[in-house]
């Protein structure tokens, strides 16, 4: 649910300077705007069963719906030898089933794969992570809404005037969130199917409710938290547009837990969207983010460390037990 008004973590910024909130986000960089408010308690998502049958990886929902705190106490380590076991035998079910996108965007004659920097106080690192999240049960019957609404509210790229691009499929614009703080450009980003790129491994096998999937999406198990990520392809395709003299940056937003209000924050980061090249289907040792139209590479140092989720670490049976360095898996792919 969209919060009312508008804040940023440092209050006295805005009183000691006369300039538009977005300069002034990105002169400080790192601070946030908080874009809304949400309330955690309306999660809501169910088990999902995975089991081989009728030469497909058929999923299906199962269980009552549970909340945010119930789905995290299922999220434990499994051995990847014994779902797959259970999934060629009477099936096995997963904590929760997430939804992911690889989408490339071309600029300047390259293409790109985007995704989101996300830094892990727990590990000390950093990760390139596709746009992406949960999936709720009211989106388990089509998945890829739930992905619509991923990127609608967490891609974010704002012309220098601070309108916001916006997205559409085929016909149909996404959901258009944050309209009390940004307005809207008049040009729109298309979503087009497939992607310039995935990684290796992705089972696409893939039924739900014995029924194939439009869009046909890719799905990695991630045993160390028994659960199950599909993953949709899409490319961004931006016609003529010119990044440059639109000053366009690219931000990313993402839900941080208020505990003082028990509430979700969306918070949004410049420079948080991070591009990768491709050529030929496969990554380059280069990583950037845009700011005022113009691709600015990474510190060498956040480079050398780079660490990329584990949709990039599949096996061939699709299982992934952990990410992967940038640099290890150049060197693999």
């Amino acid at each position: 649910m969209l919060g009312k008004g508008l804040k940023v973590l440092n209050d006295s910024i805005i009183k000691s300077h006369n300039n538009n909130l977005y300069k002034l986000i990105i002169y400080y960089f790192k601070m946030a705007l908080i874009l809304a408010t949400k309330n955690p308690a309306e999660f809501r998502t169910r088990q999902v069963k995975v089991q081989y049958k009728n030469n497909s990886l058929n999923m299906s929902p199962v269980g009552e719906e549970m909340n945010f705190q119930e789905m995290g106490k299922k999220r434990q380590p499994v051995n990847p030898d014994k779902i797959y076991d259970n999934i060629m035998g009477e099936g096995h079910v997963l904590a929760n089933l997430g939804i992911g996108g690889f989408l490339t965007i071309s600029i300047d004659k390259r293409t790109y794969l985007l995704g989101c920097k996300q830094e892990r106080v727990e590990f000390k690192d950093t990760l390139f992570n596709p746009i992406g999240g949960y999936l709720e049960s009211k989106h388990l019957i089509d998945p890829a809404i739930a992905l619509d609404n991923e990127i609608a509210e967490e891609l974010l790229p704002v012309k220098a005037d601070e309108r916001l691009v916006r997205f559409r499929s085929g016909e149909i614009d996404l959901p258009r969130p944050y309209e009390d703080i940004f307005q809207s450009s008049l040009m729109r980003f298309a979503l087009t199917n497939p992607s310039s790129y995935e990684p290796r491994n992705l089972r696409h096998d893939l039924t739900l409710d014995e029924r194939v999937l439009e869009g046909l999406p890719g799905l990695v198990f991630e045993a160390a938290r028994n659960t199950a990520k599909l993953f949709f392809n899409y490319h961004i395709e931006t016609n003529t547009f010119d990044f440059e003299s639109a000053g366009l940056s690219m931000a990313h937003a993402e839900d941080k837990f208020d505990p003082a209000t028990k509430s979700l924050r969306v918070e949004m980061y410049p420079g948080k969207i991070y591009l990768i090249p491709v050529e030929n289907t496969r990554l380059v040792d280069e990583v950037y983010f845009m700011e005022n139209g113009r691709l600015v590479p990474i510190s060498s140092k956040e480079h050398s460390t780079l660490k990329l989720s584990e949709a990039f670490s599949a096996d061939e049976r699709g299982f992934s037990t952990s990410d992967i360095t940038l640099r290890d898996f150049l060197l693999r792919q």
